[in-house]
């Protein structure tokens, strides 16, 4: 039952009405037919992460915030100001490191260190500083060791199938040029603490060994003849032909008692092959008879003149400026030579005229160049000059090929 009475009534209704006013503030909204503020849609193409609107929620800025930006503008201003009044005003003695701190602190370099010694084996005879057993010397010739020097490697010989353990790099050329043996051991003077290594090649001829010397030696060099051998002096050495052998002289030190030593041994190794053979013929005629520089000397082994019947023939120039060189061949007898000569002057027919001939002589005008060809056969020797000047030049140069030729055989 619920209370009556005026008072008890009055409360009823206030109950009533506040519970009334309750349910409607929070069910109203869900049967409102009225309509709701829609979402603003967003392009596809202004979409970010955050599409809600920015808001600053700082109402006030710090003093300290404030102070930094005044202290960064007049620190701005203060530094653009100096820059612009100092422009070039620079003295290197007021700003610049000192010497002497430049030199107190620099980084010490090691541009040069002293070369390695070489090694030897403890308790040899070597490391104990004491002269060794006679060194076996091989093809050598005995000054190789004498007047101080002694051996520092035994003596070595490779040959084609183990070369590339001492000239790793180079082999292909030697043996393009016909290599047989190499011949090697070092030497020393100990009381100029000096080292050097002696190679010895057997190239088999004369021939291949001119062909590797013309090889390996600087075009500016000047060979010059020492007894029986053609060599030219380096700094450390020396390198050049005896016979059939191609040899070099490599020290550690540039010394003139390298190049001594080096000379002494070439000038008796060279005496020493006289015997067993010496330099072709033909090349002799041109380097010693007719005086002719050794880097204007050479030999071709075929297709002489374009023709493949036409081997083994030597030109040397008159000097190097001159197109005008001498030629010699010696076949292996005296029929050959003729031969020889009558195929040349056939084929030579067709870019030639014949200007004359005289026996086994004959000149020869070229058709075009209009310089002059002459050869002659004697015995075993067909010889000439090519591209002379006039036929008196031809004449006078055959003569003088013919006269040394012969009386270096007589």
């Amino acid at each position: 039952m619920r209370p009556s009475g005026g008072f008890h009534d009055g409360l009823f209704r206030l109950d009533h009405e506040a519970a009334f006013w309750v349910h409607f503030e929070v069910f109203a909204p869900m049967f409102s037919k009225g309509k709701s503020k829609k979402k603003k849609k967003v392009a596809a193409g202004d979409r970010v992460f955050n599409d809600r609107p920015r808001k600053v929620f700082r109402h006030y800025i710090g003093r300290s915030e404030v102070g930094f930006g005044v202290f960064f503008v007049v620190f701005t201003a203060v530094m653009g100001g100096w820059f612009v009044l100092q422009r070039d005003n620079y003295n290197p003695n007021d700003r610049d490191i000192s010497m002497d701190v430049l030199l107190a602190e620099q980084v010490e370099d090691h541009l040069w260190e002293p070369p390695l010694l070489r090694w030897s084996e403890p308790g040899s005879y070597a490391a104990a500083g004491g002269a060794g057993p006679a060194a076996e010397l091989g093809i050598y010739p005995a000054s190789t060791l004498g007047d101080g020097w002694e051996a520092v490697t035994p003596l070595e010989k490779f040959d084609n199938s183990n070369l590339y353990e001492k000239v790793n790099g180079q082999e292909t050329q030697y043996k393009s040029f016909g290599f047989q043996f190499l011949h090697f051991m070092s030497i020393g003077l100990p009381s100029d603490k000096l080292e050097v290594n002696i190679e010895l090649y057997d190239m088999g001829d004369f021939k291949n060994a001119l062909g590797v010397f013309a090889a390996q030696r600087s075009a500016d060099s000047k060979v010059e003849k020492h007894g029986g051998a053609y060599l030219y002096l380096t700094e450390v050495g020396a390198l050049g032909i005896v016979d059939k052998y191609y040899f070099k002289f490599t020290g550690d030190t540039p010394s003139p008692k390298i190049q001594e030593h080096a000379l002494k041994i070439v000038g008796d190794f060279a005496a020493a092959q006289a015997a067993g053979g010496t330099a072709p013929k033909s090349f002799a005629l041109l380097a010693d008879g007719m005086g002719l520089d050794f880097a204007n000397i050479q030999y071709v082994p075929e297709d002489v003149f374009q023709y493949a019947f036409a081997k083994e023939f030597w030109f040397g120039k008159k000097s190097p400026d001159s197109n005008e060189q001498y030629f010699v061949h010696q076949a292996a007898s005296a029929d050959e030579a003729a031969k020889l000569l009558a195929q040349v002057l056939e084929e030579h027919q067709f870019d030639y005229k014949l200007v004359s001939r005289e026996g086994d002589r004959a000149v020869l005008q070229h058709n075009f160049l209009k310089n002059y060809f002459s050869i002659e056969q004697r015995d075993d020797f067909v010889f000439g000059v090519d591209q002379a000047p006039d036929t008196g030049e031809a004449s006078k140069s055959v003569e003088a090929l013919a006269a040394k030729l012969f009386e270096e055989i007589e």
